[in-house]
């Protein structure tokens, strides 16, 4: 007697490094034999692609997330940024000459990038140095972005978005979660003093353009000449400046087991302000918004976690997951926007 088989479509697989490795073999200009081994599961899943003269990093989309072209366009624009004098890892072409190919895996077409290793080292405690030259890494993304073509289909970093959408995404997965639903409170006046608070600067006139979407210090790696190169530019978007900025500053701040974030935030903003000033300029009521703005970052980051709580599961979302983040919160708004939340 055999047991009945049901058959139910996959959500996320993973898929094979070895055959992975054989593809890359067969579509690029590698060293023969290249070892592709799988590595973390993140937004995307990305492999490891060592071969005995350099390593490279291949990042696969889950299903039916970007697009195609949305993807094709990151690698173009990483292109022009690497033209124009900026540290970035670059996307690799195939014998095609294409940066993206796809996959069919169980759930569905998938696309893949394959990026060169941006060489050097992670440093989640910058200096006064590295800060400035991150600062002006930064500026030249800024800058140099201004005046590449518009994109189409990219994510616009607007309070639209990482306000009120962000709030009904993190309303809407607290709402049957009877043990967690309360902390919903939270985050709902979260978006009221920050709808309030920006509601009275004009954001017409910040500086609005292409940003790198996620540009923390683990997503830099520090050369041994002192340059910063940036990866990973999945989130790539639009958005204002202060923006970007507010997230780099933001999360060297909270990620630090320290008792006062508003000494640190005045530290290293000083320097990084400099360097980023030396290439961009920034006006007074920009800077002034700087605390606020990364608020609306964790809000919007909140809603990430929300988003992919299928891939990730409880790693960000346990009970004191919700309360250590909600605890930052808190703590960022009062000690350095001056809000009580």
């Amino acid at each position: 007697m055999k047991a009945s088989v049901a058959q139910i479509r996959a959500i996320h697989s993973t898929l094979c490094p070895k055959q992975l490795g054989e593809i890359l073999s067969e579509q690029y200009d590698l060293p023969e034999n290249p070892i592709c081994s799988y590595l973390l599961r993140g937004t995307n899943d990305i492999y490891k692609v060592q071969t005995s003269g350099a390593a490279y990093f291949l990042r696969i989309h889950r299903a039916n997330t970007r697009s195609y072209e949305s993807i094709a366009k990151e690698a173009d624009l990483l292109k022009l940024w690497k033209q124009s004098g900026v540290e970035i890892a670059q996307p690799i072409s195939n014998r095609n000459g294409d940066s993206v190919w796809q996959v069919e895996a169980p759930e569905g077409v998938r696309n893949a990038i394959l990026f060169e290793e941006a060489k050097g080292k992670p440093d989640p405690t910058p200096q006064s140095e590295l800060l400035e030259e991150t600062g002006r890494t930064l500026a030249k993304i800024h800058k140099s972005g201004l005046r590449f073509p518009l994109v189409e289909g990219f994510p616009h970093y607007d309070t639209e978005y990482c306000i009120k959408e962000s709030l009904k995404t993190v309303s809407d997965f607290l709402q049957f979660r009877s043990e967690i639903k309360e902390f919903g409170i939270f985050y709902q006046n979260l978006a009221l003093n920050l709808n309030r608070a920006l509601a009275e600067c004009d954001l017409k006139d910040f500086a609005w353009g292409p940003v790198h979407g996620d540009f923390i210090s683990c997503n830099l790696m520090l050369g041994s000449d002192g340059r910063v190169t940036v990866f990973d530019f999945d989130r790539i978007g639009y958005g204002w400046h202060v923006f970007e900025i507010a997230s780099y500053l933001g999360h060297l701040c909270v990620h630090r087991n320290i008792s006062d974030y508003k000494s640190l935030y005045q530290q290293v903003s000083y320097f990084f302000l400099k360097g980023y000033e030396s290439i961009q300029t920034i006006s007074e009521r920009e800077k002034n918004l700087i605390p606020a703005f990364y608020l609306m970052r964790r809000l919007w980051m909140r809603s990430v976690c929300c988003r992919q709580y299928v891939d990730w599961s409880n790693q960000f979302l346990t009970f004191s997951n919700w309360k250590h983040d909600i605890h930052k919160g808190k703590r960022w708004a009062s000690e350095v926007c001056g809000i009580k939340i």
